[in-house]
């Protein structure tokens, strides 16, 4: 399984993600909306494969230890979506 992340994938790359989950990839998905994140996961057809992270991206620290761990959890991005 591929790990993927998708950064803003709740508005313009909303079919992106769920496309990639559906071909069975895990994604971890930045988004400013917590609501909307849970909300495009439930969408999906494989949510629990999905590891959302509800972040501003001008916080610089928060977002760089939020993809260190998500890596650490999932294994290295083999694609990034932006």
């Amino acid at each position: 399984m591929e790990h993927i992340l998708i950064v803003g994938g709740t508005g313009v790359l909303a079919g992106v993600t769920r496309w990639l989950n559906g071909r069975e990839h895990k994604l971890s998905i930045i988004a400013r909306d917590q609501d909307k994140l849970r909300q495009i996961s439930s969408g999906c057809t494989f949510p629990d494969d999905n590891h959302l992270i509800s972040l501003d991206y001008g916080n610089s620290h928060q977002l760089r230890s939020n993809v260190q761990d998500a890596q650490k959890k999932y294994g290295r991005f083999t694609m990034i979506v932006a």
